[in-house]
């Protein structure tokens, strides 16, 4: 190979070692915004008509976090395939809830 042992396993460690990504819950924040949503994404057990959108509180949560974002797209070897939806805007991991009923504490939960 031509090179050292040493130096190869060097160039290997800071080229493939990742910075961890780290989520600054101090300073989150939510946004509660009203939007119309479709009927079409409404649970199954709500009485909605299709074609129709009808007004619901949404929350906007705002993480900040620190790292390399581009660790954020990719997939781990194990997953599922129905994670939890989020999106990066700058330096905020931004999650969006609808509240489709009045329950305020599944708000709290999530």
């Amino acid at each position: 190979m031509g090179v050292a042992k040493e130096s190869f396993i060097q160039y290997a460690k800071e080229k493939y070692t990742a910075e961890n990504i780290v989520v600054d819950i101090d300073n989150a924040f939510v946004e509660p915004i009203d939007e119309n949503i479709r009927a079409e994404d409404f649970p199954d057990f709500l009485n909605v008509y299709a074609g129709k959108s009808y007004p619901k509180p949404v929350y906007y949560f705002y993480l900040p976090f620190s790292g390399k974002k581009d660790l954020l797209f990719m997939q781990a070897s194990t997953y599922t395939y129905n994670p939890r939806r989020a999106s990066v805007q700058s330096e905020f991991l931004v999650y969006r809830y609808v509240q489709y009923d009045d329950d305020m504490e599944k708000v709290n939960n999530e």
